[in-house]
């Protein structure tokens, strides 16, 4: 049976059919009453029909399912299920208590909602002024950063924002001027002696330009 299951999901394209046929099926074989003639090949419309035509026809080419992957599925849209449930009850049990809720009471509830939608709208025009600017600010020190971090220095307080934004731009410049330093330790002077190169591998040297230059980065060779 388990094989036929697996043979009728994999007919299917649609996942809530999917789920859907599994669990008729799942039910149907737990069945003592009329399961078996469902199950069977009595030619009927049902899914015996089905999956009639997929093990004649597309045996070989189907998608097999593993009993972990069916689990998975049915785990997944059970939950979108009960998200989806528990949002309808929510409404549900908001309407009902608006409804029991006394004259005053339903004001006052709707007061507050008021409020809170103020309070966000609120909150929004502020977190976007200060977004403005923090920009301006780092833009200032010729510093550009995406969105995601503007909104990690950023709050409602303008001098917390300000000061996540100074001590940004200071971290930021010392850490550039690290990797500057870091960056210029490694070359050799151009001047000074420090070359490894002869007089007389200078000498050597085809090129005139190059062995002029060479020359005069190396004049304590040469007096």
């Amino acid at each position: 049976m388990k094989n036929r299951v697996v043979k009728v999901l994999a007919a299917q394209k649609d996942v809530d059919h999917i789920a859907l046929r599994y669990g008729l099926q799942l039910f149907a074989d737990g069945d003592d009453g009329g399961s078996s003639g469902d199950d069977g090949d009595s030619g009927s419309d049902g899914e015996g029909d089905e999956s009639g035509n997929d093990d004649d026809d597309d045996s070989d080419n189907e998608k097999k399912y593993t009993d972990e992957e069916v689990d998975a599925l049915i785990e997944r849209k059970f939950a979108e299920w009960q998200k989806k449930h528990e949002k309808q009850q929510a409404k549900q049990d908001e309407a009902e208590r608006l409804k029991n809720m006394s004259d005053q009471e339903r004001k006052d509830h709707e007061m507050e909602e008021l409020r809170k939608q103020v309070n966000a709208l609120q909150k929004k025009e502020t977190m976007s002024k200060m977004s403005a600017t923090a920009r301006s600010m780092l833009s200032a020190k010729g510093i550009t950063v995406d969105d995601a971090l503007v909104g990690m220095l950023i709050s409602e307080d303008a001098d917390a924002t300000k000061s996540a934004v100074d001590a940004f731009i200071t971290a930021f410049q010392d850490a550039v001027s690290k990797a500057v330093k870091e960056a210029l330790k490694g070359e050799a002077p151009k001047k000074g002696g420090s070359s490894k190169l002869t007089k007389e591998q200078i000498m050597k040297v085809a090129n005139r330009t190059e062995r002029q230059r060479l020359i005069q980065e190396n004049m304590h060779l040469f007096k």
